[in-house]
């Protein structure tokens, strides 16, 4: 049922109570609303794409217009993103218009290779064209048609000057795990000169697809970073790394740390040692003078992952963490975290 449908139903008294809803009803108030979509489109298109019309007025037409979607408006967007003699402003809305074209249309997304990649065109619209290529990277069909050449005009956009354009252009290199993207990244990390993005966002960039070959990497920057930020975002990559346990184990513990550096320990070690998670935060949880905010955080951590990874969670015999939680459910000075412990208990001891 479409949203219209189920506004309808909402907003009518007594359906409730077993009225029969009329269904043509619902289609014929569904097409309506189709119908004038369609026309309040058809409105905006005709006057953006009138370069007789003011830039002000053809832009303020196609205000809240994500795409076009009749095949007729998309056309004319094409038309007007290339036409080099229509102002930029007008040039880069039409790329938007366009919606996913790029990524259907070879002969679209090789014009905006060279628009890309031309470092005389404006910063505005060549940031709009590595957008569009960017967002047809993923499962298009133009995309797999022409996969070099898509790869090789991101890769140039990767070095543009502005770092808006590097950012677009190395997120989706990196999303789709581009091994010369991610070679650029980390040799930005090791040298600071050649960073082509802030550091925390490169190393958060490593981490799309696969953070393991950069482990050694990722260790370094949790021991000597060049901000807290970066230190915070390699740690989050390294749950999957065993020689890094010990050390993130450490920093949740380490009262000395401030909150954000454990929390991201605490989300690291849930997700790559979910076994031994309820051991690594037993001094947390039963520390009443560690943050309450940081307790519950562990105390629900274990608890997802003792009650939906582990089948024979109600067979388990209870152990330390156990133990520690009949404590504070008993008794705690923070009532977050003695409920907490109570809604563990309960959801790991008895059937749900």
């Amino acid at each position: 049922m479409t949203k219209i449908a189920l506004l309808f139903l909402m907003i009518t008294p007594g359906l409730a109570a077993g009225q029969v809803v009329n269904t043509d009803s619902l289609r014929r108030v569904e097409r309506a609303a189709i119908d004038r979509d369609r026309t309040q489109g058809a409105s905006a298109a005709a006057i953006f794409l009138s370069r007789a019309r003011p830039a002000a007025e053809r832009l303020a037409a196609v205000r809240g217009i994500a795409a076009f979607a009749e095949q007729q408006q998309v056309d004319g967007a094409v038309a007007v993103a290339l036409d080099s003699a229509e102002p930029v402003a007008i040039r880069v809305r039409a790329l938007q218009l366009a919606g996913g074209r790029a990524g259907v249309d070879t002969t679209f997304s090789r014009r905006l290779f060279a628009l890309a990649t031309d470092r005389a065109t404006s910063t505005d619209l060549r940031n709009e064209a590595v957008t569009q290529l960017a967002f047809a990277m993923f499962g298009s069909a133009a995309m797999h048609a022409q996969l070099d050449a898509f790869l090789q005009t991101l890769r140039a956009a990767a070095r543009d000057p502005e770092i808006r354009i590097r950012r677009t252009a190395l997120r989706a290199l990196a999303g789709y795990g581009d091994g010369p993207a991610l070679t650029l990244l980390q040799e930005g990390l090791l040298s600071p000169q050649a960073a082509l993005l802030p550091p925390a966002e490169a190393v958060q960039l490593l981490g799309l697809k696969d953070p393991a070959p950069f482990y050694e990497l990722l260790r370094r920057l949790m021991r000597e970073p060049p901000d807290s930020t970066t230190r915070v975002a390699a740690i989050r990559l390294l749950g999957g790394d065993t020689q890094s346990r010990d050390a993130l184990a450490h920093v949740l513990r380490d009262v000395r740390e401030s909150p954000t550096p454990r929390q991201a320990a605490l989300g690291a070690l849930a997700a790559g040692d979910p076994a031994g998670l309820p051991q690594n935060v037993v001094p947390v949880v039963a520390d009443e003078a560690a943050p309450s905010d940081l307790r519950v955080r562990a105390i629900k951590a274990v608890e997802i992952t003792r009650t939906s990874r582990d089948p024979r969670v109600f067979a388990r015999a209870p152990d330390e963490f156990d133990r520690v939680m009949e404590r504070l459910a008993a008794r705690s000075a923070a009532a977050a975290v003695q409920a907490a412990a109570k809604t563990y208990l309960v959801r790991t001891r008895a059937p749900r």
